[in-house]
């Protein structure tokens, strides 16, 4: 007797619920959007970088590596002086490049540089 009770039960909560489930998908069935961000050339990570299409960690490392060594980039077509990023690299990524600054003051390498620049800004 217990059995069939408890069947019952479990059938009219599945038929009641049946209804939310649908919305679930619903919500699923709605059109993906794109993310829209931007990266500062003289400014970024490698980690940042490397989320870029196409750009890989050591792709993002060289990145960040040339910038130290050559200076800032003073323009996002400047890129292409490193060796890995050609023509059709910088068309995939061009539309998520931007500078903010091409000051080489303005480069923070690392969270510790940074920090040691906002504590001088201060004083």
């Amino acid at each position: 007797m217990f059995l069939l009770v408890s069947l019952i039960g479990i059938a009219v909560w599945s038929w009641r619920y049946s209804t939310r489930v649908q919305q679930i998908i619903d919500i699923d069935r709605r059109s993906s959007q794109t993310a829209v961000f931007q990266i500062d050339l003289n400014s970024a990570n490698w980690v940042e970088i490397s989320t870029l299409p196409g750009i890989g960690h050591q792709l993002a490392h060289d990145i960040v590596a040339d910038r130290e060594r050559s200076g800032p980039f003073p323009n996002n077509e400047a890129i292409q002086r490193v060796p890995g990023i050609g023509p059709r690299t910088y068309g995939r990524i061009a539309p998520f490049l931007t500078l903010i600054s091409s000051d080489s003051s303005s480069i923070a390498a690392t969270p510790a540089t940074a920090s040691k620049r906002l504590a001088n800004a201060a004083n």
